[in-house]
């Protein structure tokens, strides 16, 4: 049985470091659908709509991207072998679509029963996972089919989870996390790393505490976020995203790593936070 704990500084019971585990090999589909879960949680969406007056029912598991990133869509594609990426919308959106309800259950469902999401869509995917199973009901014509999706209120649902696995951390980082260099003073550049999450606090202080963050979370326009320019803090993510992410962030991630090896060189670091800046954008 696997040992769960709660996301509390209280609850900790892992020696200080990273935490021993058996991974599989990098590249393999069990890595690949733990970081899927984690980018997920990270901006994905478990869409149900039921219309009493049209008696419609749609089902949608969506990621939106900046259109700079849609690389990334086209990944999760490849990798699932199924779903659309939609050309970019006014705001310069792409978004990776399932709508099908036989594809929704072979290729998707599967993924989040095997893997659990870590924030409060969760319970968005309970709710999700429900109205599928309302939809399949033979015994239910379509009229109570639609209002009892309508209806269907899951209750959230309070759990304890198991600690982060390191491809989850890496797809929630590609999705919320940011790579950056910082002026410190009018003579000093410093590398930093940040993460944001509007609800789930608590997966920040784990992060925090996998990477030995010295800083505190604080509240931002986003919810919460928790940033570090601790060189020891900063040398280990290096290590630990070294070839690991998929989609934009993986350039500028190499840009801001390779940029370590010019620390203290205050020009060359400013050419690269400007570069990084731009990126971002």
């Amino acid at each position: 049985m696997t040992n769960k704990r709660n996301y509390s500084p209280e609850t900790r019971t892992y020696a200080s470091g990273f935490r021993k585990e058996i991974r599989d090999k990098r590249g393999t589909r069990k890595s690949f659908e733990q970081w899927f879960v984690g980018f997920t949680d990270g901006n994905g969406c478990f869409s149900v709509y039921a219309n009493p007056l049209t008696q419609k029912i749609n089902l949608t598991f969506k990621i939106d991207q900046k259109v700079i990133n849609v690389q990334v869509l086209y990944y999760i594609k490849r990798e699932l072998g199924v779903g659309k990426v939609t050309k970019p919308d006014k705001q310069g959106m792409c978004k990776y679509v399932i709508r099908d309800k036989k594809l929704i259950e072979k290729h998707i469902l599967p993924i989040f029963e095997n893997n659990e999401l870590k924030t409060k869509k969760y319970n968005n995917y309970l709710r999700f996972k429900k109205a599928l199973e309302i939809w399949n009901d033979d015994t239910l014509n379509q009229t109570e089919k639609v209002e009892r999706i309508y209806l269907d209120k899951v209750p959230s649902v309070s759990r304890v989870l198991a600690p982060l696995s390191d491809n989850w951390i890496v797809g929630f980082t590609e999705a919320e996390g940011f790579f950056y260099l910082t002026l410190k003073d009018k003579n000093k550049i410093s590398h930093g790393f940040g993460i944001t999450q509007l609800q789930d606090k608590h997966l920040l202080e784990e992060i925090r505490w996998r990477f030995t963050f010295k800083a505190k979370i604080r509240p931002n326009n986003k919810g919460w976020q928790v940033e570090t320019t601790n060189w020891y803090s900063i040398r280990r993510l290096k290590t630990f995203f070294h070839k690991r992410l998929k989609g934009r962030m993986s350039l500028i991630y190499r840009i801001w790593a390779r940029s370590m090896r010019h620390r203290g060189k205050f020009h060359k670091l400013l050419k690269v936070k400007n570069m990084i800046k731009k990126l971002r954008k």
